[in-house]
């Protein structure tokens, strides 16, 4: 069995890990992110703007503009991104009326949320794949001769 996740939500994580790992503190422009992830640069838009509406993405308008991570890798999980984008939200209270059925379905729904909280976006990325990251994102050395 696996998990789907839908494309706003592999979009964003796409964009978020260039923003953790090849610019941190940096503000970088979509047209940047979109190009090095290989993903719709107008739908990353759309999906930035709901972020930062979200408080995950700080963003600066204008030439020298762009968006940066309004926190740590760490402190945001795909709970925040699902939360988000409107992708899955939170289980509310249950509602019990006598019926055990209502009660298992609301502890599933608990459980998938618990797990998707306690992944962090650095979680996701080990250190092969930050030092790829990284290198991808260094200019190339030119030699002159």
């Amino acid at each position: 069995m696996s998990l789907k996740l839908t494309k706003k939500v592999e979009y964003a994580i796409a964009g978020l890990h260039y923003l953790a790992w090849v610019a941190p503190g940096r503000l970088v422009q979509v047209r940047e992110i979109a190009e090095a992830a290989d993903v719709s640069r107008r739908f990353l838009e759309q999906i930035f703007l709901a972020l930062r509406e979200a408080g995950l993405l700080h963003s600066r308008r204008g030439a020298q503009g762009g968006y940066r991570l309004a926190r740590a890798a760490s402190a945001i999980s795909l709970a925040d991104l699902c939360a988000a984008l409107d992708e899955l939200t939170p289980a509310p209270s249950p509602e019990l009326r006598g019926i055990a059925a209502d009660y298992t379905v609301w502890r599933a729904q608990q459980a998938i949320w618990d797990a998707l909280s306690a992944i962090t976006l650095e979680d996701l990325a080990d250190d092969a794949l930050r030092r790829h990251l990284r290198e991808a994102s260094r200019p190339p050395t030119m030699y002159y001769i």
